[in-house]
């Protein structure tokens, strides 16, 4: 019985692990695109299996990154072809 409890910790932590990783990855690809002042209010919130859902405090930097959302999403589906869109959540950051 606990070598069944350490392989579901194991597998729930590589899994967690993974997830905190491709984050990472989509936020340092978010980076690239945007200046100083956008990075800082926005946060990626949750990646499901088709979409990223990134949140913002304030509506003008959620414009500005609108502005370059389809080409952020081009670059992110080069490493992530599951990834079909990306939502603007305000007040989630």
């Amino acid at each position: 019985m606990a070598t069944h409890i350490k392989h579901l910790l194991n597998d729930f932590l590589r899994e967690k692990k993974k997830i905190i990783n491709d984050k990472q990855k989509i936020e340092d690809i978010i980076d690239r695109f945007l200046d100083k002042k956008t990075k800082n209010q926005i946060q990626v919130n949750r990646i499901s299996q088709d979409r990223i859902i990134c949140g913002f405090n304030s509506s003008t930097f959620a414009y500005v990154f609108s502005l370059h959302k389809e080409k952020i999403l081009a670059e992110i589906q080069k490493k992530f072809p599951a990834i079909k869109t990306i939502k603007i959540e305000m007040g989630k950051k």
